[in-house]
């Protein structure tokens, strides 16, 4: 019975430690958000905590993308996002990644 108990409290650190990796947010199985957030699986192939702040100027939606298009299309359709970009209009395709607006100079 110790043993198992070792091994159970291995495994929880061992995850602590490592971000749970993910392509869709289904994969997300021992992370976990508090109150205020929605869980995620980011740009990064990470399985985090959304805040639901609304985005700064550049800042990643959570997508990688090929064009502004992709980019509107994945953000309607998805309640997944980064961050909350107030006009759909402002969503561009940056370096393959999904930005609200543009990054300041």
């Amino acid at each position: 019975m110790k043993v198992a108990i070792v091994v159970l409290v291995l495994a929880v650190a061992s995850v602590s430690v490592y971000a749970e990796t993910c392509s869709s947010v289904h994969d997300c199985l021992v992370t976990g958000c508090n109150h205020g957030g929605s869980l995620v699986c980011d740009i990064d192939g990470k399985c985090t905590c959304d805040s639901g702040h609304n985005c700064t100027d550049g800042e990643n939606v959570g997508i990688f993308c090929r064009s502004n298009q992709r980019c509107r299309d994945w953000y309607d359709s998805s309640t997944h996002h980064r961050c909350e970009c107030a006009d759909t209009h402002n969503l561009h395709c940056i370096d393959s990644q999904c930005k609200c607006g543009y990054p300041p100079n």
